[in-house]
């Protein structure tokens, strides 16, 4: 009986070690730099350029809303190198850090890569072009939108304004600087709902919380989006044209 039991024993411990095994594996493998890049979509920040990067197993990387920005990455020694499709390429320092990995642009400039949000701000099924959350069906026609205030968009209910004082508070608490693809700019927010660029006065507008977005509407009828909640490290969101932008303070 007690070897019966003895059998019994050892084969339920055997069953939980291989059980456990693929946990285990994976654990492992999510410190190497391919298993870091393949889990989630990337967020590359430079001085004046952001971009949103998806890393494939096969070696290859896409960038989400634009097209000409694919390539190949490798992984070395010391560092990771992503080498586009004309020809240039950026490096990533090794070891990866996913709250902020350096690395230098083909400029000699410095950037930071840091960890995305799954899905990612942007996506779409052909990793390209118009954002399924910064397209048609978020925006609809911008131009036709009224512009609604950051108190407006409160409601006169109680429970909303507690709801969205953190957010206010957060946006007003500091200019904000916002990276897009191929530009970069300082905005502020008043608590009326409305916003400036200091550097670009054209760039002024009014902003509104609608569900878990951040509306910027644009004097000249476009609008951009952020992510909700704000993020004074690193807020994800969207152009006028769906491409993926970030903020922080």
């Amino acid at each position: 009986m007690k070897n019966i039991r003895s059998i019994r024993l050892t084969a339920l411990a055997l069953l939980a070690l291989f059980s456990a095994a693929p946990a285990l594996r994976a654990q492992n493998n999510a410190a190497t730099p391919q298993a870091w890049l393949v889990f989630r979509p990337w967020r590359f920040i430079g001085d004046w350029w952001y971009a949103e990067r998806v890393f494939s197993p096969d070696g290859t990387f896409k960038t989400i809303g634009n097209d000409k920005e694919t390539g190949t990455w490798t992984v070395a020694t010391a560092t990771v190198t992503l080498t586009f499709a004309d020809g240039h390429r950026d490096i990533m320092s090794l070891p990866i850090n996913p709250a902020g990995t350096d690395g230098v642009d083909k400029d000699g400039k410095h950037f930071t890569a840091i960890i995305g949000k799954q899905p990612p701000l942007g996506s779409s099924s052909s990793l390209g072009g118009a954002s399924s959350l910064g397209g048609a069906s978020l925006l609809d026609n911008p131009k036709s939108k009224p512009a609604h205030s950051g108190l407006d968009a409160l409601g006169p209910s109680a429970a909303d304004q507690k709801k969205n004082a953190p957010t206010i508070a957060a946006l007003t608490s500091a200019p904000w600087k916002f990276i897009g693809q191929a530009w970069s700019e300082v905005r502020t927010f008043d608590a009326n709902g409305t916003f400036t660029t200091p550097d670009k006065p054209e760039q002024h507008g009014t902003w509104e919380i609608t569900g878990d977005r951040l509306l910027l509407h644009f004097a000249n009828g476009n609008t951009d989006t952020l992510t909700l909640p704000l993020d004074p490290k690193a807020t994800d969101g969207t152009d006028s044209h769906g491409v993926p932008t970030i903020a922080f303070i």
